[in-house]
């Protein structure tokens, strides 16, 4: 399995460079997070606009409280759903007006993410970072068979194949995934995105499903 979630260097880099977060104890897992929020903050002039309502402030909370705590899945699982929301908001702001594509609210994120990039409504490069918060949390919401593309059982069975421990590869990519899913959950929340919108014409013809 590839550990490289994208090519975004110092923001996103490949997983085989991010820090392993067992290896930190919370005060330092905490002061992970808070530079990157930190550097949101400077990139938005020090504001930013929430949009996503109480429940994305809870799953927030809930990211940061079980990647402190070393629970990495749940802070992977909690990202996920703090990134659509978050996209799921900014799509009710955009389309206040009709037309809207039918059914958008019942959709997941990876068809928010297509459709956010297919209409240039939020930077490519934080779509590719959702997109990995996205996949990393498939094989903990989704069946998978043990061998199938983005399973932990085959996380383990690569690195066994080159000599390394089944278990530990596991955990540690695990555990590094939740770092970026973490990390890309402060870009999204916080990142004003709201504020960022493109003005909408009314000729868009964004209403149609693809």
């Amino acid at each position: 399995m590839s550990t490289q979630p994208g090519a975004q260097d110092e923001l996103f880099p490949p997983l085989d460079a991010v820090q392993d977060p067992r290896r930190l104890d919370i005060d330092q897992r905490r002061a992970l997070l808070d530079e990157t929020y930190h550097k949101v903050m400077v990139a938005n002039g020090g504001r930013y606009s929430l949009s996503a309502g109480p429940e994305a402030d809870l799953m927030w909370d809930a990211t940061m409280r079980s990647f402190e705590q070393g629970i990495w899945a749940g802070a992977s699982m909690c990202a996920q759903a703090v990134c659509e929301r978050t996209l799921a908001s900014l799509l009710e702001s955009w389309y206040a007006l009709p037309p809207e594509p039918k059914g958008w609210r019942q959709r997941g994120l990876g068809w928010l993410i297509g459709h956010h990039r297919e209409h240039g409504l939020v930077d490519a490069d934080l779509l590719d970072q959702m997109q990995f918060v996205c996949d990393a949390r498939k094989p903990f919401g989704h069946w998978r068979l043990p061998m199938g593309e983005g399973s932990l059982e085959r996380v383990g069975y690569e690195a066994h194949v080159q000599g390394g421990h089944w278990r530990e590869a596991q955990d540690v990519y695990v555990a590094k995934s939740a770092v970026l899913c973490a990390q890309t959950a402060i870009r999204t929340y916080f990142g004003d995105l709201w504020m960022r919108l493109p003005s909408r014409t009314f000729d868009d013809s964004s209403s149609d499903i693809k």
